[in-house]
């Protein structure tokens, strides 16, 4: 009898149990989210929405963009290595990459046509701008290489660790925070034309997980957009 009592006792603490433990948990998992997911989303406000958000502010002269986008990337670069990324994990791989160049070949074509197109239109608003022929080639050779390294490889890769598995969602995080990059330059047609290239890279992406097609895009729509005064 005494048993049977103490069992009804246990049973009826489960609710107060259940209770104190999600009042004692992180406010994230009381969410859904997990100690892993929180701290992705810790990692895109610090390392990404902040040093933006200050640059579009004018706390952070606009004159230093491609300084603080250094920045950003290194710290997406050294949280790579932190967490112990093989080179495959991040798209350094050439398998099915030929399915990959040839998808980015074809939307480079498209969309540097789209783009030239819609410069003339004048729904751009191209900016005084004077590039060396050294900012062209760091931004082919380097910028925009690990641009796709960090909003496709590393993004990609952080929230496959993180349970983020469901691909629209990881599309749309992805793509949402690399339009979010030109927000600096106050310009909503810029957002879309990004956020269609996101879209797209990270879609080949999620279909062929190589990192050099979209690297090989990337740079050449971005060394056009920069010929053209945009970026």
């Amino acid at each position: 009898m005494k048993q049977i009592q103490a069992e009804i006792i246990n049973y009826n603490a489960y609710p107060t149990m259940e209770k104190a433990a999600c009042q004692s948990a992180p406010r994230y998992e009381r969410f859904g989210l997990s100690s892993t997911g929180f701290s992705f989303f810790l990692l895109l406000l610090v390392n990404c929405y902040a040093p933006i958000l200050l640059l579009w502010s004018g706390a952070i002269p606009f004159a230093y963009r491609f300084h603080v986008l250094a920045v950003v990337l290194l710290s997406f670069i050294l949280h790579s290595v932190y967490r112990g990324y093989c080179f495959r994990d991040l798209g350094f791989t050439w398998e099915n990459s030929w399915n990959s160049i040839r998808w980015n070949l074809l939307f480079c074509a498209v969309g540097g046509i789209g783009l030239y197109l819609t410069y003339r239109t004048g729904l751009l608003m191209p900016r005084e701008y004077s590039y060396s022929l050294a900012c062209f080639l760091f931004y082919i050779l380097i910028l925009g290489p690990v641009q796709e390294l960090i909003f496709r490889g590393i993004m990609f890769a952080e929230m496959k660790r993180c349970r983020i598995i469901d691909p629209k969602m990881m599309l749309l995080i992805s793509t949402i925070t690399f339009s979010f990059l030109h927000i600096i330059y106050n310009h909503p047609p810029l957002l879309l034309i990004t956020f269609v290239s996101g879209l797209v890279w990270g879609m080949i992406y999620l279909r062929w997980p190589s990192i050099w097609g979209i690297s090989f895009s990337h740079s050449l729509l971005g060394a056009l957009a920069m010929f053209l005064g945009v970026l």
